[in-house]
């Protein structure tokens, strides 16, 4: 639903927010509430278009139609329409040259490889078509190919792919190329989408999966349930932070296999940790954890800090944040390191500086801060880890998985 436009509508608290958009001029996203509705444009009041563009990928209509945007920024136009042409230009088969091709990608048959690759209505599984370099999770079958008719409900999502060499700029990875390790061969997503109707100008872009009718509405987003924190120092800026999340974030694959790596992280760890770090900074006065456990952190304080351990009905979860935040594991560290093995050491373990590798670490100055000041805010207790608890549910999926 466009998260640069929920993080920028509850981090400010004026009548406009300002987004970081990736283009020369920021996106100034309006502040509507329940009590001042925006006016939902009617049909004549749209511009009459044939293309529009976003994140660098144009698409031109056959004949021209009504178009309008989501408070993100990102298109939709009205009625029936017939994409003609996509610029980048999709590219099949041996319109990609061999010098083109990964390591890995060899394997695919020439006819089927593809780069700036379209699907329309992508299916909510395992299978993309932006790339034939993406690993294990490539579908040619799922290519849409030009002229693209398009009916209310549709969405098409259109990519980039990252050239031979070329470097992304993502600030979570900056540096990674195509054909290196794991990382995806896609730069970045962007969605068209096709209504029936104009839409209200606070509209959030609806899921690029399936044809859920539903709109949501930024007036309907409930600020006064953030909890008020003191901004604590060392903060990232608000307009900075939201850039991470502005533009798609399309995972269908697993291990990031096949992310638009302009567009979001290229490791999951930062999935939970970045929301939940824009929810602390949307608590603030208008205000990344690289061991696992530390990227809990934040998100674990949110649902504390926000009641909603019930919503979240995953109380394992929030018990093993606080073990890891209250917990002294200094007799855990000096067993562990009897075991370590290259790249680390026992000094790892034993070097109380060293806190990466400690339990109560939450990477950013500024997490820690908050959690020490605001996690008792909720009534739960912090030792709660240490009573006996029902694990039958997760003992037989464990037993489940080993016998597939």
């Amino acid at each position: 639903m466009g998260l640069a436009a929920c993080v920028n509508a509850s981090l400010f608290p004026g009548t406009w927010a300002q987004s970081a958009s990736v283009g020369a001029n920021p996106v100034r996203i309006p502040i509507y509430n329940e009590n001042k509705p925006p006016e939902t444009p009617k049909l004549e009041d749209l511009e009459l278009r044939d293309s529009v563009s976003q994140y660098g990928i144009t698409w031109t209509y056959e004949t021209p139609a009504h178009a309008g945007q989501f408070i993100n920024g990102d298109w939709y136009v009205v009625g029936a329409v017939t994409v003609s042409k996509i610029d980048p230009a999709p590219r099949y088969g041996m319109d990609v040259a061999d010098d083109e091709i990964d390591e890995g990608e060899k394997k695919v048959s020439p006819g089927k490889r593809c780069r700036n690759g379209s699907m329309l209505n992508l299916p909510a599984r395992q299978a993309v078509a932006w790339d034939s370099g993406v690993r294990n999770y490539y579908r040619p079958e799922y290519r849409a190919k030009l002229p693209i008719a398009m009916k209310s409900g549709d969405s098409l999502a259109s990519s980039i792919s990252l050239r031979q060499g070329e470097k992304v700029t993502y600030p979570y990875h900056p540096g990674t190329i195509r054909g290196e390790d794991d990382n995806s061969p896609v730069k970045t997503v962007a969605v068209l989408t096709c209504v029936a109707d104009p839409l209200p100008p606070d509209a959030f872009r609806p899921g690029y999966c399936g044809h859920d009718p539903k709109i949501y509405l930024a007036r309907n987003l409930k600020r006064e349930l953030l909890p008020h924190f003191d901004r604590p120092a060392g903060v990232p800026e608000p307009q900075k932070f939201a850039k991470n999340f502005q533009r798609p974030w399309c995972d269908a694959g697993f291990f990031s296999f096949d992310v638009p790596q302009e567009s979001m992280p290229n490791y999951a760890q930062w999935y939970a940790q970045g929301p939940a770090n824009a929810v602390l900074l949307a608590c603030g006065d208008g205000l990344k954890p690289d061991d696992t456990s530390t990227c809990f952190v934040a998100q674990a304080l949110v649902l504390r800090t926000m009641k909603l351990e019930r919503e979240w009905n995953h109380e394992a979860f929030l018990d093993y944040v606080d073990r890891w935040m209250f917990e002294e594991d200094k007799p855990f560290r000096i067993e562990i390191a009897k075991y370590c093995r290259p790249p680390y050491s026992q000094d790892d373990y034993l070097d109380d500086s060293k806190d990466w590798f400690h339990e109560g670490y939450a990477d950013q100055a500024w997490v820690k801060q908050l959690w020490n000041k605001f996690r008792s805010l909720s009534l739960a207790p912090t030792n709660n880890w240490k009573q006996k608890h029902d694990e039958s549910y997760y003992l037989n999926a464990i037993e489940k998985q080993r016998k597939r």
